[in-house]
This record gives structure tokens, sequence and C-alpha cells, in this order.
């Protein structure tokens, strides 16, 4: 359950690690681009017992996120709210169609920056819920070719340090594992 990810414009489970939580968004999100829910975000699935839209729930907790990375100013329980919401929708549209998860990968390619974290589900309890933004850019990008990740940390457009490696992603859970192994300083 818990998420994290880089970029500028639509939340996603990105890369899931131990200890936190992040908002991702695509760099061109804003301007048209396509983020990794594009692939879900027009469809609705079908439950057992009825018709399940999940769209609109999906649509509204992007639209707070997408304000949330811009603005860096929505309240925080409701910027963790949209999360949860999120992810709890996304889980939803996966098992109703495998095929999300397909779009959820191919939409991963590319670059992304990382603009807030939350903390775990046992973090947030401890301390409470909040959002910290994250104070430099650091970017994810993802080759889903080739299955490989760089992580950087910038101080303006100077990389200060990158990190590369490979990744899985398993397409029934939907979980992103990588490992580094190789490190560049300044360049």
């Amino acid at each position: 359950t818990s998420v994290a990810g880089f970029q500028t414009a639509s939340p996603i489970v990105a890369q899931q690690l131990r200890s936190a939580r992040c908002s991702v968004h695509r760099n061109n999100a804003l301007a048209g681009g396509r983020s990794p829910l594009a692939g879900a975000m027009g469809l609705a699935a079908t439950i057992a017992g009825g018709e399940a839209d999940f769209r609109a729930d999906i649509k509204s907790a992007r639209e707070l996120l997408v304000t949330a990375s811009v603005t860096k100013s929505e309240n925080q329980e409701a910027v963790c709210d949209a999360l949860e919401s999120m992810e709890q929708n996304m889980r939803k549209l996966c098992k109703e169609d495998a095929s999300e998860a397909d779009a959820l990968l191919k939409n991963l390619n590319g670059q992304w920056r990382l603009i807030f974290t939350t903390g775990t589900m046992e973090t947030q309890k401890k301390w409470g819920r909040k959002v910290s933004y994250f104070p430099l850019k650091a970017t994810q990008s993802f080759d889903t070719k080739t299955m490989e990740i760089t992580n950087g940390i910038f101080v303006g457009d100077l990389a200060v340090m990158k990190f590369f490696g490979d990744f899985e992603f398993n397409l029934k859970s939907r979980k992103l594992e990588f490992d580094f192994d190789a490190i560049a300083l300044f360049g």
C-alpha cells in the first residue's frame, strides 16, 4: 500500500517503497501529456451486481493531486485522502480489468519528478497525516523496454547524484521493485 514516484502532474503507483508514499506527476502533463493513469481514466469496470464507474473518483483525486503538486498549498488531509482514494480505486479497476496493469507499465515509461511525500500509513498514524514537499529537483526515469531505472538529484540543472539500475514490474500486484548498482556524482 505504500507508493512512491517522481514527476509533476498525476499521482500513481510509480514505485513501491517500504517507507514513503509520494505523489508523481509527469513533466508535461499540465501541457496535455499522458500520465500513468491515462489508460485508466476513461474506463469503467463491471462488478457483479452492477456497474461501478471508478473513473469519476480517479479523476477527482487526480485533479486535487495535480493542483497540490502545482500550488503546494492544498489541505494536507485532502491530499492524503486523494492519494488513498486513487490507490483504492486503481486497485479495484485493475482487479476488474487486468489490461489496466499493462497500461500502468506502458505509461510509466519516461521521466518523473518527485513533488511531495506523505510517509507510510504507519508513519501517518504515528506522526499525523501531512505532506512534505521535496525541496530539490529529484527525478526518476523508467525505460520499460530495457527495464532500466535512473534516479537523479539536481541543484538547478546540475545533476549532483545519479543512481542506475534495473527494475521489475509485477503486472498482477502492480508492484514496482528496483535495485541500483551504479552511481555517478556531478554529472
